[in-house]
């Protein structure tokens, strides 16, 4: 099946000045356009080609005032459209409903909005599965324009046949891949870390003192007070910036082989009765000259 083409790069054929209609095709610019019933649409004011893969994508059609209910501008698939047989007409497969209710034209190229409401008012008609998915092979399948082409008269004895093949029409959009989380949580571990504290401690020492005591000495109890500290340790926990995380995308190249299938018409040219016929009349011409030989030398006919 044919690549879905990149709709962002088509272009209308007048506007390319170095592409042209290939020779032995029609530019069908300036035909009528009917419907199957024989019923008059319109007129082609140009063609809309995709100059990557050198074929037409979509008719340009302007559409008579009565189809439209006014006079405008919309696009017709390709799929959608063969030649008639004897007249400069565009036969289209399409009901005159389906080309009025077509998104307008207005001839700016193509947003990414203009494309999907384009596809999706032919998806009825070119629908294929339960989901009606837009058939690509049959929306842009150009077949009915350039390989069903009535004989021409040129004033020459001869007869044309185009030869077709696909290639392949490769694009590339971006699609999401997966996603990257980086995540924060918190988990416990227990620190164990030496810290130096002081503390005070009492020691007593005893003096002997010789000679007469003091006249104001008198026995009795006494007490001394001597306060003792000690250093005490207070633990506290704050948040500490220790690291930045910086996330970033690069983009990465690399090459893959794209492999489909991808069809061509070849040419296979029968002339064994033509040769044959002409044998034949070889060899009468042949023996009419041998009887007209024997005549003129008085020799009997064999």
């Amino acid at each position: 099946m044919e690549q879905q083409p990149n709709t962002q790069g088509l272009i209308p054929l007048s506007d390319a000045h170095d592409l042209k209609v290939a020779e032995g095709n029609e530019d069908v610019r300036g035909w009528e356009i009917r419907t199957q019933n024989g019923e008059r649409v319109g007129e082609v004011k140009d063609l809309i080609v995709d100059p990557n893969a050198m074929r037409t994508r979509y008719l340009d059609a302007e559409l008579d005032v009565d189809v439209a209910g006014g006079s405008r501008r919309v696009l017709i698939p390709v799929g959608a459209a063969r030649l008639e047989e004897n007249d400069d007409v565009v036969i289209v497969t399409l009901s005159r409903d389906e080309i009025a209710k077509s998104p307008a034209y207005e001839g700016r190229g193509f947003t990414r909005e203009y494309e999907t409401s384009l596809r999706s008012s032919y998806a009825g008609a070119f629908g294929a599965g339960k989901n009606r998915e837009i058939d690509e092979e049959r929306l842009y399948d150009d077949r009915g324009l350039i390989g069903s082409r009535r004989a021409r008269d040129t004033g020459r004895d001869e007869t044309r046949m185009t030869r077709l093949e696909e290639e392949l029409a490769i694009g590339k959009r971006r699609v999401e891949a997966g996603v990257a989380y980086l995540r924060k949580h918190v988990e416990t571990e227990h620190v164990s870390k030496p810290v130096t504290r002081v503390h005070e401690e009492v020691t007593v020492e005893r003096h002997p003192v010789e000679g007469s005591a003091p006249g104001n000495v008198q026995i009795g109890d006494q007490e001394i007070r001597v306060p003792v500290t000690e250093e005490e340790i207070v633990v506290e926990k704050r948040p500490v910036v220790k690291e930045e995380i910086v996330v970033k995308k690069r983009a990465v190249e690399e090459t893959e082989t794209v492999e489909a299938d991808v069809r061509r018409e070849r040419v296979d040219v029968d002339d064994k009765s033509v040769r044959e016929r002409g044998k034949s009349a070889g060899r009468k011409i042949a023996d009419a000259a041998e009887n007209v030989k024997d005549k003129i030398e008085g020799n009997p006919p064999t």
